[in-house]
């Protein structure tokens, strides 16, 4: 079971949790009970007003949460079919600096989802071998983003949300979508997250077709593919 820190204070010092070093400092200030707990568990669940808000795993060291992000105003999409509006699932490693700089994208393939690192639900992040404290992407020095694509089926809008018009699923209703169209989505995201370019941009398979996509649609919003 996942360690839950659900009063104020437990909050403030998981707040402040940056590197490992930090990690250890927190876990050897609380008692033996406590101590033995948190270094039994991969998974520290941070909550608010009795909700889970982010979860931190690897010793501590990587900060993870997931979110479902909506978008009222909706999308032209590139057939012309517009959703009135759209929801993202979201999930984002590490921290995002003052100054906005050190935000990476990662896109999933066809199959894929917002799951792309870390351990959730015995379910294993399919760039956990990238992403993470120490890895090729770090953690410790960016802010990683991954959405689920527009029409998939990890909880953003696709064939099973319900369609207004019929208050039924959209099922083979829902709009044909595009790699375009997933890149537009990602950039109505990156404005949402106020963020104003990317570091990177990288993904593997259909994840590296939207990464190619970005420096023909954005090119200023992206540093590095």
């Amino acid at each position: 079971m996942p360690f839950k820190a659900e009063n104020k204070q437990d909050y403030t010092k998981l707040r402040s949790i940056k590197r490992a070093n930090v990690s250890k400092a927190f876990v050897e200030e609380q008692s033996e009970d406590l101590k033995n707990s948190i270094k039994s568990v991969p998974t520290i669940i941070i909550f608010r007003n009795g909700k889970p808000i982010a979860r931190l795993e690897a010793g501590l060291s990587m900060k993870i949460e997931t979110k479902l992000i909506s978008f009222p105003e909706g999308i032209v999409l590139k057939s012309g079919d517009k959703l009135d509006s759209f929801d993202l699932m979201v999930e984002t490693y590490g921290e995002l600096n003052e100054l906005k700089t050190n935000a990476v994208l990662v896109c999933h393939a066809f199959s894929g989802n917002h799951i792309a690192a870390g351990k959730k639900d015995d379910v294993t992040g399919w760039w956990n071998q990238i992403i993470g404290p120490d890895k090729a992407i770090n953690t410790n020095d960016y802010f990683v983003v991954c959405c689920n694509n527009l029409g998939g089926c990890s909880g953003s809008s696709g064939p099973t949300t319900m369609n207004p018009a019929t208050n039924k699923p959209f099922g083979v209703d829902f709009p044909q979508v595009t790699v375009d169209d997933w890149v537009n989505s990602q950039k109505m995201l990156m404005d949402k997250l106020d963020i104003p370019y990317w570091h990177l941009v990288a993904g593997g398979s259909l994840g590296g077709m939207q990464a190619l996509q970005w420096s023909v649609a954005y090119p200023d919003k992206v540093k590095k593919l």
